[in-house]
């Protein structure tokens, strides 16, 4: 892997506007895989760490302008592309270059303005990098290789990826299927999610993807690409950053780019003091959305080794697992979501549901370290007492929930008891398969969200009793 970083960094050079500190490296670790550490002196506030010019980045703008590259008659409102008038000197030098033996003017040329102006990010990027990476190797007799390679070669494999719940359930290479059946109902609810966008994605690229199979050379099973494509969808999913894309500001999901080596940086839970993006939207040079920058945060890096974060968001392990594949060992942001649990309890008391519908109230009831959710509250309050009338009191904020607490005190205590007890007991059952096979990193990982919502629940029944 270290000769692909190398690679990498000399593409990334030969850009002629890629800086990076000569005070951070990537490695490759066993507990965090590959990351960026200090190797060299003090990183301090606002001290640039990298920066990757537009051309070298992967996102809405630069894949349309690579693909009217081999596509003259590509015209989208708002965005300026290698088929327009203004680079025509420059088709003409590429076309000389690559003649028409390169399959991409036949793959390409089948695209319409139309078409690729209705695609969102993920889907034109994922459709943009089954072309590119799986496909065209084989449409050249591996003779033409993308110019994109270098990063392509620095990505996570398809078994670097298995830890997500969605592989699990969307593909038939996954050994890991039964662990749906343990998921916890906030993880199951990502999972559904996540799922429907990666099929409704596929379905509207699925067509030409099928027209490419018959029309250029090479014996593909759209069954095999479907498993490509679930993988570079989730390359896509855990590492874009966000930022604004031209033509795609009103979809906030298009609004991403991938920015090589920065990607390395891993996620922390500390909010607002670790590293922070810059783009620089005059340095677009062409096409894209502008420099892609990474300065020091608030808090400083001074020890040797020491790993440099990036703060994705106030994320819990459940989302992280979902949307990245990973989960931390502390993770503040942790919740559990018994949402079903109070439900299913309301709808055995008539009219209680239309009552906190009504009132904006039905739904998500969670319990974290803090704090058991008010609006959980509120429900456990109307389930113990039926009293609409305090409840609504207690709604308004003119009863305090000292006043309630006395009453469900007896209900709390039995209901975390009961979930701790099953929480224990999946714990258990998830140490039984850890013994049982050497493929163990995906079942931590839920080892991991089980016993954070136990010492939740531990936490939470010391207070009430």
């Amino acid at each position: 892997m270290e000769g692909n970083i190398e690679s990498l960094l000399s593409w990334l050079r030969d850009s002629g506007s890629f800086a990076l500190s000569g005070k951070i490296n990537a490695v490759d670790t066993k507990d965090c895989g590959r990351c960026l550490v200090l190797t060299e002196g003090e990183l301090r506030k606002n001290e640039l760490l990298i920066s990757i010019p537009s051309s070298h980045q992967l996102n809405y703008s630069t894949v349309l302008w690579n693909i009217s590259t081999f596509n003259k008659n590509i015209i989208i409102p708002g965005l300026k592309l290698n088929s327009s008038k203004d680079n025509a000197s420059e088709q003409t030098e590429y076309d000389l270059f690559y003649s028409n033996d390169d399959p991409r003017y036949i793959a390409y040329g089948r695209l319409t303005s139309e078409y690729l102006s209705n695609l969102s990010s993920f889907q034109l990027l994922t459709l943009y990098i089954l072309s590119e990476w799986i496909f065209l190797p084989v449409w050249s007799d591996n003779k033409i290789k993308s110019d994109w390679s270098p990063f392509f070669d620095v990505w996570p494999s398809k078994a670097d990826l298995k830890s997500i719940p969605t592989v699990w359930k969307l593909s038939n290479d996954s050994n890991h299927r039964s662990l749906l059946e343990v998921l916890p109902s906030c993880s199951r609810h990502h999972l559904d999610r996540i799922a429907k966008l990666v099929l409704k994605d596929w379905n509207i690229i699925k067509n030409v993807i099928e027209n490419w199979i018959q029309e250029l050379p090479g014996t593909f099973e759209i069954d095999k690409i479907f498993e490509d494509y679930l993988h570079i969808y989730f390359i896509i999913n855990s590492r874009c950053l966000y930022c604004e894309v031209p033509t795609k500001s009103d979809d906030i999901f298009s609004n991403f780019t991938l920015v090589p080596y920065v990607d390395f940086i891993n996620h922390t839970d500390e909010v607002g003091v670790h590293c922070y993006p810059q783009v620089m939207k005059s340095n677009i040079n062409g096409s894209g959305i502008g420099e892609f920058c990474v300065r020091v945060g608030e808090r400083s890096y001074k020890i040797h080794e020491e790993q440099i974060l990036f703060n994705y968001g106030a994320h819990s392990n459940d989302f992280l697992l979902n949307e990245y594949g990973f989960v931390l060992n502390e993770n503040q942001w942790n919740y559990i979501d018994i949402t079903e649990d109070i439900e299913t309890l309301l709808l055995t008391i008539d009219g209680a549901k239309e009552f906190l519908q009504e009132h904006d109230y039905w739904g998500d009831y969670t319990i974290n370290t803090d704090e058991i959710s008010y609006r959980t509250l509120v429900a456990i309050s109307l389930y113990c007492t039926k009293d609409y009338r305090r409840v609504k009191l207690f709604m308004d904020g003119l009863i305090s929930e000292d006043f309630f607490l006395p009453k469900i005190k007896a209900f709390l205590v039995e209901f975390l008891n009961s979930k701790l007890k099953s929480f224990r007991t999946i714990i258990s059952e998830l140490e039984s398969m850890i013994e049982d096979t050497d493929d163990t990193i995906c079942i931590k990982n839920l080892h991991t969200i089980y016993r954070d919502y136990c010492n939740i629940i531990t936490h939470h029944i010391a207070k009430v009793e």
